[in-house]
């Protein structure tokens, strides 16, 4: 009887650590910082358009919102730009307000 209270005492544990490690491993990374987004946003649009010089807003909200303001050559530049933001880690959802010169 003894025998069986132990591997029950040591199945617990187990259980136990292994649902502490699952939880760990899927906790959500801090938020980052807008500045880092809006600078990592800013990169993505330069190795995009190397060529090209673009007066944008880039305005990054808490939790990862981020709204485009600002003036482009074309409706693909407005697309791309917006698909570019949203790729940068951080960003949650992004608001396309450019203007198609």
């Amino acid at each position: 009887m003894r025998k069986n209270w132990v591997v029950v005492v040591v199945a617990l544990a187990l259980l136990v650590t292994a649902a502490g490690c699952r939880s760990a491993s899927t906790a959500t990374p801090d938020e980052m910082d807008p500045t880092t987004i809006e600078a990592s946003i800013r990169t993505q649009i330069a190795g995009a358009y190397p060529d090209e010089t673009f007066d944008l807003g880039v305005d990054v909200a808490p939790g990862g919102e981020v709204t485009l303001t600002g003036d482009v050559d074309s409706a693909e530049q407005k697309s791309r730009i917006g698909d570019l933001a949203r790729s940068v880690a951080g960003v949650t959802r992004v608001i396309n307000n450019l203007t198609v010169e």
